[in-house]
C-alpha cells in the first residue's frame, strides 16, 4: 500500500506544515531580536552551522525510528534553524547593493527568485 493510500499520512503532512509555520514565526522573531542585539553576523552564521552539524544525524534518526513524532521533531528543528537567519538575511541582501540601486535591485531580485524557485505560473 502506498503512502498516499494511508488514512494517517495527510493529517501528519498538515501537522508538519503547521509545526513548520509555527517554528518559522517564533524563531524568525527570535532571530530578528538576536540580530538587533548581538549583531547580524552571529545570527547569520551560528544557525546555519548548527543546521550543518545536526541535519545528517537527524535524518539518520528519522530513518532509524520512523514515525510521526520523529518526523515532527525533525521538521521543527529544521524550520527553527532556518527561520532564525531569515530576518537578518532580509536586511543583509539590500545592504549588499549600492545605495542608489537598492530598491531597483530588490525589485528585480524578488520576482526572479520567486520565479526560479516556484517555476512558471499559469492562471488556470
Amino acid at each position: 500500500m502506498s503512502c498516499w493510500a494511508c488514512w494517517w499520512c495527510f493529517p501528519l503532512a498538515q501537522t508538519s506544515a503547521l509545526v513548520g509555520g509555527a517554528m518559522t514565526f517564533v524563531f524568525g522573531l527570535i532571530g530578528g531580536w538576536l540580530s538587533d542585539h548581538r549583531g547580524r553576523k552571529i545570527v547569520l552564521i551560528a544557525p546555519r552551522v548548527a543546521l550543518m552539524l545536526v541535519i545528517v544525524p537527524m535524518f539518520w534518526w528519522l530513518a532509524a525510528a520512523p514515525g510521526g513524532t520523529s518526523f515532527l521533531i525533525v521538521s521543527a528543528v529544521i524550520a527553527a534553524l532556518t527561520a532564525m537567519t531569515a530576518a537578518a538575511s532580509i536586511v543583509v541582501i539590500p545592504e549588499l547593493l549600492p545605495t542608489a540601486f537598492r530598491s531597483t535591485g530588490i525589485l528585480w531580485c524578488t520576482p526572479l527568485e520567486q520565479h526560479s524557485l516556484a517555476g512558471p505560473r499559469s492562471s488556470w
